[in-house]
């Protein structure tokens, strides 16, 4: 019928349907007019009630063309003429009839648009096929195209190509065709045919025999080549005829197989036999086994990959796909509910041709059923079926096919299937076939697919309708009626009989209506989620920004193949702004695009590459390489560096990803001690860990977050696009029993794209957008600070050009820019650190204070010019302040304002890679010369910050070694350093900053002040009595308003757990020196069980999404620290960093003068003292797990207690300031306690050392040895601790001195003992020290344990004047260097006491002519007088000999009687070492009026009295050095200069032959020095060596010189010292030729005058001085080569190195001038230049000794006071203030009280200085505390 016809049919339905009774003549009638069939009568009379058989009638008259009028002649025929006269007379309005026109013209416009485009030649498209897609594109659309309107098909082509021109085709004889062809028309390339021709192109076609195929599939090919009908294969299938029976198949048992087969076709398959048979034997074709058995599937199914149907309904999306060999699994339908899918499998190997007949003829009959079921359902043909009984299950194994002929075959079977009445309805609830691509195919089978079809039974469109089928019966012209129905127990679709079809023909209309039913009210209907929520729930608590303290861990899936960088770079930009604490990679890294590569090149981020290896202890990175895998951890700890850990391979470094088993085996350990490490970590409760589903293949992935989801319980998370990939995800967990259901459903977050998930992050983190970083160059442009060079220098905080207006967040309008300025403001004046946007925001937010200009121009000064040229290129400017003064923030302020002309950058951290971090950022982009950077150090620790500046300055001598880059001063570093006492002495270079402000200052507080009230008052800011901080300085630190205002906050907090931690918080920060921040999560077991208000979160509020609402929400347990008083806000900072975690934030009180207030306030309100709170919080729960927040809480408690305050004189305290101030307000025992627990609970043994150091200075020396002993058990390499060791001991010796000095009592033979036994003991530790610290090359020089132990031995011998016989001096000497002599009174000793008290002269002339030697021969690096204050070594010599010489030296030269000539040798020695000591540097002091003759005493001694039979080398050395010292700037007699060649010849001979003794640097020094061949000395060519010797004694020097300081030889070792330099080659004769150095800086009148860097040898007195030698420096810029020339004329070559490296390329291999010095690791090259600025020598000016005052302090030790450092002095004083007090007891004058007060306080102060002095220490800076 056409639309008129079936319009007026529906216009009389009611009426047809309420007076028609069918069956009747009407049927007949119709049928004898053929309008209708026997099948549509049979159809019809399949319903059971009337109504509906007429309805059925009126379907089928729907789809019988022009029948209309011949119905209405069957009606008037039938009685029903009233009824036709009806349907005569109803006229159908016109426009309905044009709109139904337009309609179908407007869908084969589409079609043709769709299909068809224009091209520019070479294509054509028949008509006839254009009239055929128009026919199937209706045909999909469930219409009948009967009329084929080809005009309409013309008209349009016309319109819509009109290029395309037709033409008729030619036939044979010149005749046109009524078929045209369309030229310059084409099929478009999207179509299904191209694109599955392109898709089976991209791979390769592999012939038969070339590869393997299942027997079956091969055999159906043979059969359709051979023109057999390929089912025949089949039958042999269901025969359970396998390869091998088939391959020995007789013809006969072929023919019963096939009994109706011709002959000829059975004997064709024999054919096919052999020739199979012949190939495989040639092993031209092998046999697979194609998919497993259903068996086969069941023993392995449960580990395959659970795959997610496709949404019921939807078309694929572009991503969809399955994966081969992987399973779907559909629990058993409720059959009760109609709209659930029922899904059913359906697989099969055959060829590419059969497949849409398979296709077809399977789907008809279960798509009937489902119709008649009214039940939903999908088809899946490529999924093999697994047999189960509870669910469906198969495995995905896909089908090669050619989606057009599949869709095209599948239209017309469907078609052909149902009836022309039926076919719109159907077509309207069959869906689309969709074509899922299964990845991970085998080459052999090309593309495979997953075809679907599904089925919708919509009630809207099946109404009550039965769907009947056609099949094909053996008669082919007759078609058979059929009904489908679904089997009850399977998804199977069955052929019911006539009664069954009776039955469904009665319930059909309750299963429709069921339907609808369903349809209004669906079962499962579900609110939608809100993701977003559940998102914030899971990740920040339900806020919408971070406001606690979490770690996040992120778990990466592989990408996807298809990915691409587009796809990466817009959809993760999260992965930095979210900071992962760690990032666990599952991908191989095998491919360009990935995530790592998107965060290390796009982002710019620098990452630190590890792999499960990395964490594996048996792995071949850690076997063989001792400490490697303790190393990693620490590294990992202390490096902020972000970890990126590849779990499943890294290709680059030739690990190749491996399979589920493998990995179990292989990498699973690595992985799990991974886990474990991160776990132990992260605080407890604080990590958030986010498994990041990107594609399907998780499967390696999966077995790890067994491990995860146990280690970080109730703290993960997962994100995945859809189901379709985290549907295996969830089924797993759940089947492995690693989580309940509920918890997944709760934890799983998926449907959110990836897009959207990158803007919720950035938003929650407060992700900033930055538009480039600027620095300034030397050459005034600046350049762009690339960002992974900025995460590469983590050590640093650099400050850019256009800090803060790079910010285009805040900087994109001024409302915003204003908003962010007040908030910024706040923080800081609440107590909050300055930030850089404070300083942009200029003095509206911080004042310049008065000391800014004078510091800025002390910075820009030390950019240009360093504090010591002479020897350093890094400048030093120091600002100190008390704490809380401001400044660190005015510090900020001079980077700020000098950030566009230098770079400029502060210190987070000083480390091992600090140095070459600044190093990078002062060369980057920089061609020449660069400028020196600023960097900012707040309060450096003392050792890493004088480490970081000999490093330094070692990069600046490597630089300089580069023509390039000449600079004067390689950086300036900005010290602020905080002190609680200022000195009024004020260096050089540094300001200072007190708590107090100048007048000016407080006026600027006072206009900010009333400022900050009216923007209260008006705008309703901030309260300004809350900015605490700005009020403190307002109040100009007035100590009246700390009280009051802490009292109001503090009365105000009322939970016990905040007070508790502010107990604690103001504790640690009262004491702790570096005022540092403690981590908020250290305090989580102290503040998680509190009570918290209720949440107004956590109600039951309605969250709307998509204009649905939950009721309740579950909110991931929120951080305490979300939820604290405003009380408790005002006082302290939150969320400040700690360390280098962007996670790890911090709490301090928001001054240390408050934090001290606030502690006394508690205190006196809870009547506590300091060590009462400090042990309640050493017991508390704080400390009892461990992860970084609690190890940075034991690093703070460590440092209060054992870090000493430095203070305003550079001394530091005795101990730390919490300690000092128990001892002062409390006692000793409770310093104890607290120490003690310390201990207990950190287990460190510094704290154990300052334990023992506090029980030695208090006389507890039983608990003194004790810890002392713990401690070296401990740690028995640290030098230091053995200090304290032998401390303990020798304190006690001084405490039994100090008694007896008091009290004048003479010493027992026990107390004796007693003195000895603490003497050896002392002495033990000391020797243990020395040995240790002489191995300790990377650390202090700690030479302590020799000076200990001499003053050990002096304290000992001034303890024994306490005792009879040796209480004379004279009796004492010869008991301690007679051998044979002892005193009666000892006679109670046993010998080998008597021998050890008589080696102490041996061993104390040894240990002082070492540290005398070393103090000598090498001098502090360039840095130490800025950083530390150093003991004055030579201070401590002095007084050390001056007490040795009382007990050893002798004072008269007139000789005893001796026993040997040995023991008259020793005599003289003894005389001479108490005349000039040990050194040679005394020796030269000794030149003043008195001093030339002892110098020449000590020669007449030497040469009388030991030449030649009893001389040393140390003897003739001595000799040598008095000579010397003697004649230095004269020029002496030719005889003495004679003697001198020889003896420093012979001193040369004897050194070379001792072995594995003292080594003497003075025999190679003097035989150089006085034999290094020049024209004056040419009259003693024959007593001068040769010049071969020479250079062998050169090398000879500088190796000994490594051997006795071996430290020496690393020059990158920021404790090494430099040798020093004694003499120069001068311009005289003889004697008068060596210079000594400090003579060079005392000028004609003998006043000294300061040196300064390399500017002294342009001077001309020193040029006239100095011999200016000739040579040739070498190519390496280090040596240079001279040519000695001998008394006879030859030239012989000697090298020399240069004192610094020649940077000067154009020097080398060039004729050069220099100065010849020699220090005491040999001669050396000073001032090389081409220049040889000759000065007449007759110029030369002679010092006239009366005015030459070589060294005027040299012997100001000798003025100090005797009373306290030597015993005689010290017990004359206290002898004399005795007697004057005795004689006031008897005197009964008024002044009496008064001047007995006075001698009291006199003789205290003695005994008090007395007691430091026996005290003191060559170490007490150095103490590692």
């Amino acid at each position: 019928m056409n639309f008129e016809e079936r319009e007026k049919l529906r216009k009389n339905c009611v009426g047809l349907i309420e007076n028609i009774i069918l069956p009747g003549e009407l049927l007949d009638h119709l049928y004898e007019s053929g309008v209708i069939s026997e099948v549509d009568i049979e159809r019809i009379k399949a319903e059971s009630i009337s109504y509906n058989r007429v309805r059925q009638l009126l379907r089928i008259l729907h789809t019988k063309p022009g029948c209309l009028g011949t119905f209405c002649e069957s009606l008037d025929k039938s009685g029903y003429n009233f009824l036709a006269t009806a349907i005569r007379e109803t006229e159908v309005d016109p426009l309905q009839i044009e709109k139904a026109q337009q309609e179908v013209e407007n869908q084969v416009h589409d079609i043709l648009a769709d299909t068809y485009e224009t091209s520019s030649g070479g294509y054509s498209v028949p008509m006839q096929e254009i009239v055929k897609e128009v026919e199937f594109g209706l045909l999909t659309a469930g219409k009948h195209w009967k009329d084929k309107n080809v005009l309409l098909i013309e008209a349009l082509l016309k319109k819509l190509f009109p290029t395309a021109k037709p033409k008729k085709r030619k036939k044979k004889g010149n005749r046109g065709t009524n078929d045209p062809i369309y030229h310059c028309l084409k099929r478009k390339s999207e179509n299904m045919d191209h694109q599955c021709a392109e898709e089976d192109s991209c791979r390769p076609q592999m012939e038969l025999g070339m590869t393997n195929k299942t027997f079956n599939s091969v055999l159906k090919q043979y059969f359709i080549d051979r023109k057999l009908d390929f089912s025949l294969v089949d039958v042999l299938i269901k025969k359970k005829v396998t390869k091998e029976i088939f391959m020995n198949l007789s013809m006969e048992e072929i023919g019963d197989i096939y009994p109706s087969l011709k002959f000829v076709e059975i004997k064709e398959i024999v054919s096919i036999r052999n020739e199979l048979k012949e190939k495989e034997d040639a092993g031209d074709i092998i046999f697979d086994d194609g998919c497993p058995t259903s068996e086969e599937r069941d023993d392995s199914f449960s580990e395959k990959f659970r795959e997610t149907f496709r949404k019921f309904g939807c078309t694929m999306r572009e991503s969809s796909y399955y994966r081969l060999d992987s399973a779907l699994i559909c629990d058993r339908t409720d059959l009760s509910s109609l709209l659930q899918p029922i899904h059913k499998f359906v697989y099969e190997e055959m060829d590419i041709q059969s497949i849409p007949d398979w296709i077809a003829n399977i789907a008809m009959p279960f798509i009937a059923a489902c119709l008649n079921e009214r039940r939903n359902g999908t088809i899946h043909f490529g999924i093999s079926q697994i047999a189960s009984e509870n669910r469906t299950q198969g495995t995905i194994v896909g089908i090669t096919i050619e989606k057009r002929r599949i869709v095209r075959r599948f239209y017309s079977a469907l078609q052909s299937t149902f009836y022309d009445d039926d076919y719109e309805s159907v077509c309207k609830c069959v869906c689309q076939p969709q074509f899922i691509p299964v990845i991970g195919s085998r080459d052999s089978k090309g593309h495979l697919y997953v075809v679907e079809i599904d089925v919708k039974p919509s009630s809207l469109f099946t109404e009550e309708n039965v769907f009947f089928t056609r099949k094909k019966s053996g008669d082919y012209s007759k078609k058979q009626l059929m009904l489908y129905r679904l089997n009850k127990c399977s998804n199977e679709p069955n052929f019911v009989n006539d009664e069954e079809s009776r039955n469904y023909m009665a319930i059909k209309s309750k299963i429709s209506q069921e339907r609808k039913k369903q349809e209004e009210n669906p079962m499962d209907k579900r609110l939608n989620e809100n993701l977003q929520q559940k998102f914030l729930d899971l990740f920040s608590a339900g806020f919408e920004t971070m406001k606690e303290e979490v770690h996040p861990v992120l778990l990466l899936s592989p990408l996807e193949d298809n990915v691409d960088d587009e796809f990466v770079s817009e959809n993760f930009q999260f992965l930095t702004d979210i900071d992962p604490e760690v990032v666990f990679d599952f991908d191989s890294c095998s491919k360009e695009i990935g995530m790592y590569q998107f965060v290390e090149n796009d982002q710019e981020q620098c990452l630190k590459v590890l792999t499960t290896d990395s964490f594996d202890k048996s792995s071949e990175e850690h076997v063989h390489k001792k400490d490697s895998y303790i190393n990693l951890l620490d590294d990992l700890k202390e490096t902020p560096t972000k970890p990126w850990i590849f779990c499943n391979g890294h290709v680059p470094t030739m690990k190749e990803p491996l399979s589920r088993f493998q990995w179990k085996q292989q990498r699973i350990e690595g992985f799990k001690e991974a886990v474990r490490f991160y776990s132990s970590e992260i605080p407890h409760q604080r990590a958030v860990v986010i498994f990041m589903l990107l594609s399907k293949n998780y499967e390696v992935l999966l077995d790890a977050a067994e491990e995860v989801i146990s280690k970080f319980q109730n703290h993960w998370m997962m994100l995945a696009e859809n189901e379709e990939i985290a549907n295996h995800w969830k089924k797993e967990l759940v089947h492995r029993q690693c989580v309940d259901k509920k918890t997944l459903d709760y934890r799983c977050v998926i449907g959110i794209p990836w897009s959207q998930v990158n803007l919720m992050i950035k938003a929650v983190v407060g992700a900033t957008q930055l538009n480039g970083s600027l620095i300034p160059t030397a050459n005034g442009v600046p350049c762009n600070l690339k960002e992974k060079l900025k995460s590469e220098l983590f050590d640093l905080e650099i400050l850019c050009v256009n800090e803060c207006e790079n910010d285009l967040d805040v900087m994109k309008d001024k409302t915003t820019r204003m908003n962010h300025r007040k908030s910024v403001e706040a923080e800081f004046f609440k107590g909050a650190s300055v930030t850089w946007w404070n300083l942009w925001f200029k003095e509206d937010h911080v004042l310049k204070r008065c000391i800014h200009t004078r510091l800025l121009e002390m910075v820009k000064l030390a950019c240009s010019k360093s504090n010591n040229e002479d020897q350093g290129k890094v400048s030093i400017v120091t600002l100190y302040h008390q704490p809380g003064a401001g400044g660190t923030t005015s510090a900020k302020q001079i980077l700020w304002e000098s950030r566009k002309e230098y770079r400029c950058a502060v210190v987070k951290r000083i480390s091992n890679f600090t140095c070459e971090q600044i190093n990078r950022l002062r060369t980057f982009n920089e061609q020449d010369t660069p400028k020196p950077p600023i960097v900012l150090i707040d309060n450096g620790d003392e050792d890493k910050l004088f480490t970081l500046c000999s490093q330094l300055e070692n990069r600046a001598k490597i630089a300089s070694r580069r023509l390039e880059d000449q600079c004067q001063v390689f950086c300036v570093l900005l010290l602020c350093v905080r002190r609680p006492n200022l000195s009024l002495s004020i260096p050089e270079r540094s300001v200072q900053l007190r708590h107090e402000l100048e007048n000016v200052e407080l006026d600027w507080f006072q206009k900010k002040g009333e400022f900050l009230k009216n923007q209260h008052m008006n705008e309703n800011g901030v309260d300004p009595r809350l900015l605490l901080s700005f009020n403190l300085l307002k109040e100009n630190f007035n100590e009246k308003y700390r009280q009051e205002v802490i009292q109001q906050f503090v009365d105000n907090i009322e939970d016990e757990k905040e007070m508790s931690l502010l107990r604690y918080l103001s504790l640690m920060n009262s004491f702790d020196i570096d005022f540092q921040s403690v981590p908020i999560s250290a305090f989580d077991v102290l503040m998680t069980d509190r009570k918290h208000p209720i949440d107004s979160l956590k109600e039951s509020t309605k969250v709307y999404s998509f204009g649905i609402h939950s009721p309740q929400r579950r909110v991931r347990k929120r951080g305490w620290e979300v939820n604290l008083t405003q009380s408790l806000l005002v006082l302290i900072n939150r969320g400040a960093r700690v360390q280098f975690s962007a996670q790890l934030k911090g709490l301090c009180i928001i001054n240390q003068l408050f934090a001290k207030e606030i502690l006394k306030y508690l205190q006196g309100k809870l009547n506590m003292t300091t060590s009462d709170i400090m042990i309640e919080f050493l017991k508390s729960p704080m400390f009892n797990s461990y992860n970084k927040s609690v190890e940075v809480l034991q690093k703070i408690v460590k440092d209060i207690l054992k870090k000493r305050q430095i203070l305003g004189d550079n001394k530091r305290e005795k101990f730390s300031p919490l300690i000092t101030d128990i001892l002062q307000h409390e006692d000793s025992d409770k310093a104890g306690e607290v120490l003690m627990f310390g201990f207990e609970l950190l287990k460190d043994p510094m704290v154990a050392q300052q334990v023992s150091r506090l029980y030695y200075n208090y006389k507890n020396w039983e608990k003194a040895e004790e810890f002392a002993n713990i401690a070296t058990g401990m740690v028995p390499d640290n030098s230091f601790l053995w200090d304290t060791y032998g401390q303990v001991f020798k304190t006690q010796l001084k405490e039994m001195y100090m008694e007896c000095s008091k009290s004048n009592d003479i010493l027992t033979e026990d107390q004796v003992s007693t003195a000895l036994c603490l003497t050896s003991k002392a002495i033990d530790k000391f020797r243990f020290e020395q040995t240790t610290c002489e191995k300790e090359h990377q650390s202090k020089n700690n030479d302590n344990g020799y000076f200990a132990e001499v003053a050990t031995i002096v304290t000992f011998l001034d303890l024994l004047s306490f005792f009879p016989d040796t209480n004379n001096i004279a009796t004492l000497r010869r008991f301690l260097v007679e051998p044979k002599f002892v005193p009666p009174s000892f006679e109670f000793l046993d010998p080998e006491k008597i021998k050890f008290i008589k080696t102490f002269n041996e061993r104390t002339n040894c240990i002082m002519r070492f540290i005398s030697e070393k103090n000598s021969q090498l001098k502090w690096g360039v840095y130490s007088d800025f950083l530390s204050n150093n003991p004055d070594q030579r201070k401590l010599l002095f007084d050390l000999k001056e007490n040795l010489d009382k007990y050893f030296g002798e004072e008269s030269i007139d000789l005893p009687v001796l026993h040997s000539g040995e023991e008259t040798a020793d005599h003289i020695r003894r005389r001479v070492l108490k005349l000039s000591g040990r050194d040679l540097k005394t020796m030269i002091d000794l030149r003043v009026e008195d001093g030339k003759k002892t110098l020449l005493t000590i020669e007449s001694l030497i040469q009388e009295n030991l030449l030649p039979h009893h001389l040393t080398l140390p003897d003739l050395i001595t000799l040598i050095s008095a000579r010397v010292a003697r004649c230095l700037n004269t020029q002496g007699q030719g005889q003495e200069f004679l003697e001198l060649l020889t003896w420093t010849k012979h001193a040369y001979e004897m050194s070379n032959k001792l072995h594995n003794s003292h080594i003497y640097l003075e025999s190679f020094l003097f035989f150089v020095l006085f034999h290094w061949q020049t024209e004056n000395k040419n009259a003693y060519a024959k007593n001068i060596c040769p010049v071969q010797q020479l250079q062998e004694a050169i090398g000879k020097w500088r190796n000994a010189f490594n051997i006795k300081y071996p430290r020496q030889k690393d020059e990158n070792n920021p404790h090494r010292k430099r040798e020093t330099t004694y003499f120069y080659l001068g311009n005289g004769v003889q004697f008068a030729e060596i210079v000594y150095y400090e003579d060079l800086f005392i000028d004609e009148h003998g006043s000294r005058y300061l040196r300064k860097g390399d500017s002294i040898w342009q001077k001309p007195a020193i040029r006239r001085r100095l011999n200016r030698l000739e040579g040739t420096l070498k190519p390496s810029g280090t040596e240079v080569l001279v040519p000695l020339k001998s008394s006879e004329g030859n030239v012989n070559p000697v090298t020399i190195p240069t004192s610094l490296p020649i940077t000067d390329r154009t020097l080398y291999n060039k004729t050069v001038y220099f100065f010849l010095g020699f220090t005491w690791s040999g001669p050396k090259a000073f001032d090389v230049s081409l220049e040889n600025r000759h000065v007449d020598k007759m110029h030369l000016r002679k010092h006239p000794r009366s005015q030459l005052n070589p060294n005027p302090n040299s012997r100001g030790y000798r003025q100090a006071s005797t009373e306290v450092t030597t015993n005689e002095g010290f017990l004359k004083k206290l002898t004399e203030i005795n007697e004057k007090l005795q004689k006031i007891e008897s005197d009964q004058t008024g002044n009496v009280k008064f001047t007995k007060e006075k001698l009291t306080r006199e003789r205290d102060d003695l005994m008090r200085r007395r007691d430091a002095f026996l005290s003191q220490t060559a170490a007490a800076e150095y103490y590692r505390c």
